[in-house]
């Protein structure tokens, strides 16, 4: 029953891996995973009286159990005690040293918005595991996040080198020097479409270069295919406006910044895509 309630989270039912569980537990209450992750579904789908009365039962019985004390920090988060969850996640992390449980750190602490504490613990644990991917991205996306480009890049660039077919940080790095106005922009952002050539946030990246480098029809090319696969994305619509209007197609390009504008979604350039607009408007 265990193992079919897993085989219902990864087909997201939830509800019935948690019917599962609790038949699971009826048979044998005792049974330690069982318990465990009708906890973690208990958390995830905002049942927290009941995984708190869960979590508690289990910290008392497994004082020394690193994912009893992550789950009871699971509880505090999602009840707005960042801080609380922090403490619990310290001591999971002392008990189990593994990703998963400094990533909670890294989180809840910024949660409670100590945003320089957590990059300080973040960065610690990166630099005693470098190869913990997982924890490199996450630090490197929060630097990129914050504007510290410098720092971003460092970590992608680590990323690259120990997997350098990683699509994702390829185009992290062929945006940041894009901003740096390096040239090889480029070369990162084509390397990151020869490995993901169907990831509209690349295809992105890459319209949006070639139609900066004056290769507009190109560039307009991987924009639409862009579009295509990510039709939401109303950053993608800007840049497609841009190339429209260097190719002197007011017209459509007004229509796809108005469509633009009017999606819920704040996007990089959002200020310039305003006044695109108001120019194309008077």
């Amino acid at each position: 029953l265990y193992r079919v309630a897993s085989l219902q989270m990864a087909a997201k039912a939830p509800g019935d891996a948690m019917y599962s569980l609790d038949k699971a537990l009826k048979g044998n209450a005792a049974h330690l995973p069982s318990r465990l992750l009708l906890t973690e579904l208990q958390v995830r789908n905002g049942k927290l009286e009941d995984a708190s009365a869960a979590a508690k039962t289990l910290l008392a019985e497994h004082p020394e159990l690193a994912a009893a004390h992550r789950l009871a920090g699971d509880v505090l988060l999602m009840s707005g005690s960042a801080q609380a969850a922090t403490a619990r996640y310290r001591r999971a992390l002392e008990l189990e040293p593994e990703s998963k449980h400094a990533l909670r750190v890294y989180g809840a602490t910024s949660v409670a918005g100590e945003h320089s504490e957590a990059n300080e613990f973040l960065q610690t644990w990166v630099n005693a595991h470098p190869d913990d991917l997982v924890s490199t991205r996450t630090l490197a996306t929060g630097h990129l996040a914050a504007g510290r480009m410098a720092a971003a890049r460092v970590l992608f660039e680590r990323i690259i080198a120990k997997n350098p077919l990683d699509a994702s940080a390829l185009n992290y790095l062929a945006f940041i020097l894009d901003r740096a106005k390096d040239p090889a922009a480029m070369g990162f952002a084509m390397r990151a479409v020869n490995a993901a050539p169907n990831d509209p946030l690349i295809l992105d990246t890459v319209g949006w270069l070639l139609v900066r480098q004056g290769k507009v029809e190109q560039g307009l090319s991987r924009l639409r295919d862009a579009h295509s696969r990510a039709a939401s994305n109303p950053e993608i619509r800007y840049h497609i406006a841009v190339a429209l209007i260097a190719l002197a197609r007011p017209d459509e390009a007004r229509r796809e910044l108005q469509a633009a504008l009017q999606s819920p979604v704040p996007f990089m350039g959002i200020g310039d895509a305003r006044k695109l607009l108001a120019e194309l408007e008077q």
